[in-house]
């Protein structure tokens, strides 16, 4: 479902659970197990891996925090009640989706989890030093700083799932990916002919 890079190692989340694959040789390693069985999103900052996992049915989730290096693990967040259903980190910090459809919140993780409502319900994440960005189900790209100020900088049809570098925010988009600076909020779109973009990374020199 999702993949997240730290040095050699390519972590997934997937049907089969959390695993580790060497991008040397190709093995494959069984991560630590989550507190719920279903592994459904995964993020990477700082040499340290952020795991979003929930039970059959959405009915309750939790985050793992796992050093990559020694694939120690313990529990940064657990919803008994509740699902998780994204996951991103960055700057220093690291955030989750969590919530009933119609109740969805961000939350920032840490010793006192901070809520956040961005308006409309929250779709997807992505998150840099400035904090979280935001993809809302009605169309807006929302920025949450640090200490929880929810700002819409930019409205885009169709918005979906989110990816940071270079001072802006990639998103897929109806008819392809768009690209938001983070400042201005200035939307260009790079046209996808033929389909439908339904996943973005940014790395250092390309998307």
């Amino acid at each position: 479902m999702e993949l997240a890079a730290v040095g050699s190692q390519l972590w997934t989340v997937s049907d089969v659970g959390l695993e580790a694959v060497d991008m040397r040789t190709g093995r494959a390693i069984v991560g630590p197990q989550t507190p719920y069985p279903y592994p459904v999103g995964i993020a990477a900052s700082g040499g340290t891996l952020w795991i979003a996992s929930v039970e059959s049915g959405y009915a309750r989730g939790a985050v793992t925090r796992i050093d990559a290096r020694t694939r120690r693990a313990s529990t940064a967040f657990r919803l008994p009640r509740m699902p998780v259903y994204d996951v991103c980190a960055g700057g220093g910090s690291a955030w989750a989706i969590v919530g009933p459809s119609r109740r969805r919140r961000l939350a920032r993780l840490g010793r006192r989890t901070l809520f956040v409502r961005p308006g409309a319900a929250p779709g997807w994440c992505a998150a840099d030093r400035s904090g979280a960005w935001v993809a809302t189900s009605d169309g807006r790209l929302v920025h949450v700083s640090t200490i929880g100020v929810a700002t819409t900088v930019a409205r885009v049809r169709g918005l979906g799932v989110l990816a940071t570098g270079g001072g802006r925010v990639w998103a897929t988009c109806a008819g392809g990916v768009a690209r938001i600076d983070e400042r201005s909020g200035t939307v260009a779109k790079v046209p996808i002919r033929g389909g439908r973009a339904f996943a973005v990374s940014a790395g250092p020199s390309a998307v």
